[in-house]
């Protein structure tokens, strides 16, 4: 059964302070005109480079709407013209349980734990 969910994924960019700031509208921009998502945010900490994409999207479940988040955030990206290294690196990260990656059902309201390299 569909349903909506809830889906944060924490990164780190190559870019920090100024140069990262210059470039989350236009990645806030892109993330809207890709299919799927019906409400995202975005969040930064510009000194560390981390970024905190949120979307809220339809899935079948937690690895259906991870799947789904993480091929909405990595084609505005490349839509964008930015490369993605290291991205198997993340699958593989969530694959052992990592913690890159947080989906939940939308109706349940908890606070998301920041992975500790986030915090």
């Amino acid at each position: 059964m569909t349903r909506t969910y809830y889906v944060e994924i924490f990164c780190q960019a190559d870019l920090t302070g100024q140069r990262i700031e210059e470039h989350l509208d236009e990645v806030m921009i892109a993330l809207q005109e890709e299919p799927g998502a019906t409400d995202i945010d975005l969040g930064a900490s510009l000194a560390a480079g981390h970024i905190d994409f949120c979307v809220h999207l339809e899935a079948e479940g937690n690895t259906d709407a991870i799947n789904k988040a993480l091929t909405l955030v990595r084609s505005a990206l490349h839509g964008l013209g930015a490369s993605t290294p290291g991205w198997e690196g993340v699958m593989a990260e969530i694959d052992k349980g990592g913690t890159a990656v947080a989906a939940r059902p939308a109706d349940v309201n908890i606070d998301t734990p920041r992975p500790a390299q986030f915090a």
